[in-house]
């Protein structure tokens, strides 16, 4: 009997010194978003598009204010009532190959047996920012640049293929604005 208690007071001192730990490891942590305290609202401005993909300045100001909301950080508005005003210019998109994959068989002539059809590409955008502090009309944040991509399989329609993964290239650029912005400080 003795043995078990000192087994159970054993183990609680155990159990308790490692609660101690974890809690002393959590003690420098804080909860709460990570914006400068005077910015709370923001609005997505104009991007000038100045690639040869049509839609893709409105794709990425949706995929910006999309990425405002889900982050819950700043409160997206009105340029007119926000206390910033993120606008910029996509400078690039580009399109290229990434993976391939052997197009003849090996029974095939020698000359055609080193034939490759692309598989899998990679389309890239570049959008360059600035964050407006409104009633200023300077930049709170020196202007920055970020790189969306997006991968896709070589489909029979390209260009279809190719646009969805425009879409998704804005979507990881402007996930990737929002993340600069709000983690700035």
């Amino acid at each position: 009997m003795r043995f078990a208690g000192t087994i159970r007071k054993l183990f609680g001192g155990v159990i308790g010194a490692a609660m101690l730990v974890g809690l002393s490891g959590c003690a420098s942590y804080r909860t709460g978003s990570l914006v400068h305290p005077q910015v709370k609202t923001v609005a997505v401005g104009e991007f000038s598009n100045t690639t040869d993909v049509a839609q893709l300045s409105p794709w990425l100001r949706q995929k910006l204010t999309d990425q405002f909301m889900l982050d819950g950080s700043l409160r997206v508005t009105t340029p007119d009532r926000a206390d910033i005003v993120v606008s910029g210019r996509i400078t690039r998109a580009t399109m290229a190959q990434v993976a391939e994959v052997k197009a003849r068989a090996k029974d095939a002539r020698a000359e055609d047996r080193s034939a490759y059809q692309g598989a899998i590409y990679r389309v890239e955008i570049g959008v360059e920012f600035d964050t407006i502090l409104r009633g200023r009309d300077r930049n709170l944040l020196p202007r920055q640049q970020v790189q969306g991509y997006a991968d896709f399989p070589r489909l029979p329609d390209i260009e279809i293929a190719r646009q969805e993964a425009m879409k998704q290239a804005a979507f990881d650029a402007a996930a990737r604005i929002v993340s600069q912005i709000t983690e700035a400080w």
